[in-house]
C-alpha cells in the first residue's frame, strides 16, 4: 500500500515535470515569429533607428546645377508585417513612426529640402528577399532597396547587450533565408 502511494506520487511528479518542461519549450521558429520578435525590440532597451537619404538636384539661375544630400536618422516607433492592397506579405516589414530630430525638421522647414515632413514620415519597407544584414560593433544594420529602386531603406538595431544582439541578428538572417526565393532549391 505504501509502495503504491509512493509510486503514484513519483508518477504524478514526473508527469507535472514533463508538463512544465513542455510549457517552457521554445515554440517553432517561423517567419511570423521572427517578425514579431523584431517588432518587440522597438520601444524596448534596443535603440531602433532608420535612415533617410535623399539627393536633391538643384538648378541655379546662372545655369549651373548641383546636388545636395539630405541625410537624417529618425527614431523608429513601429515595425510590423507589411500589408499591401490588403494582402499580408510576411517577407516584408513595415517601418513606421519615423521621428525626426528638431534639427532635421528645421532643415525641412527652412526649405533646404523640398520634401514635406509628411512625405518623409511615410512608412518605409524592409524587403527581406533583398535585404543585406551587416553586424557592426553594438549594432545590426538592415539595408534593402526601396520599392521604386530610387534609394535604400536602412534600419539599425543598437544595443550593448551582446546576447540580445545575437538574437536580433539570428532573427534577421532567419527572415532573409526563409524569404529567399531560391531557398527551395536546397542551396
Amino acid at each position: 500500500m505504501k509502495n503504491n502511494a509512493r509510486l503514484r506520487f513519483l508518477l504524478a511528479a514526473a508527469a507535472s515535470l514533463l508538463s512544465a518542461m513542455n510549457a517552457n519549450a521554445q515554440t517553432n521558429q517561423t517567419v511570423e515569429g521572427a517578425q514579431r520578435f523584431l517588432a518587440l525590440q522597438v520601444g524596448s532597451s534596443v535603440d531602433v533607428v532608420g535612415a533617410v537619404r535623399i539627393t536633391i538636384h538643384r538648378s541655379h539661375n546662372d545655369g549651373t546645377k548641383d546636388s545636395v544630400l539630405f541625410a537624417a536618422h529618425p527614431k523608429v516607433s513601429g515595425l510590423g508585417v507589411a500589408e499591401r492592397s490588403g494582402v499580408r506579405d510576411e517577407c516584408t516589414s513595415t517601418v513606421t513612426g519615423l521621428n525626426f530630430s528638431t534639427d532635421e525638421l528645421s532643415l525641412l522647414r527652412a526649405g533646404y529640402v523640398r520634401y514635406s515632413e509628411e512625405a518623409l514620415r511615410q512608412s518605409q519597407f524592409i524587403d527581406w528577399r533583398k535585404a543585406s544584414i551587416i553586424r557592426e560593433s553594438g549594432s545590426i544594420s538592415i539595408v534593402t532597396p526601396t520599392p521604386m529602386g530610387s534609394g535604400l531603406v536602412s534600419v539599425w538595431f543598437k544595443t550593448s547587450d551582446k546576447d540580445l544582439l545575437d538574437r536580433i541578428e539570428y532573427a534577421s538572417k532567419f527572415l532573409q533565408m526563409s524569404c529567399d526565393p531560391t531557398a527551395n532549391t536546397g542551396f
